[in-house]
């Protein structure tokens, strides 16, 4: 076989190689986490601020599942004169399970959160509020598993 040969050879196994990535990446189902991704990306400096706000505090967060219930605990004074706030839940897996409710804590500065709202799933829980001109912000993942 001539080195001609061989040269029509290794191009055309190479075009049938970007014919066959092309083929495969046709058939990916990629979803944005967001449907707004980018206009929340011009809003990302206000959410750092909010988490340096947050780190700033003594008391952290905390996520519990207790009786099937979702509690979350805020520290009481990032929490005592909100202003507004809102809190998602995304679903890693099922985009249909996403969980958006505004932020209003019992007097404990706890949110309580029913489980039939969510399905045995990885979340992104995501967290922002304003609390006497002070924003702040918590991201976190966490697993809900019911019992």
């Amino acid at each position: 076989m001539s080195w001609a040969y061989r040269i029509v050879l290794a191009y055309a196994g190479f075009m049938g190689m970007i014919f066959y990535f092309l083929y495969v990446a046709a058939q990916q189902d990629n979803q944005m986490m967001d449907e707004r991704y980018y206009e929340k990306e011009q809003q990302f400096i206000n959410v750092v601020e909010g988490a340096r706000n947050l780190d700033a505090m003594e008391s952290r967060i905390s996520i519990r599942i207790i009786e099937g219930e979702v509690w979350i605990e805020f520290p009481k004074n990032s929490i005592d004169a909100i202003e507004k706030g809102s809190i998602e839940f995304l679903c890693l897996s099922d985009k249909s399970k996403d969980i958006k409710l505004s932020l209003v804590p019992n007097e404990n500065s706890i949110l309580i959160i029913p489980g039939s709202s969510f399905i045995n799933a990885q979340y992104q829980l995501r967290a922002e509020w304003i609390n006497k001109d002070t924003p702040y912000a918590f991201r976190e993942k966490f697993y809900y598993q019911s019992t």
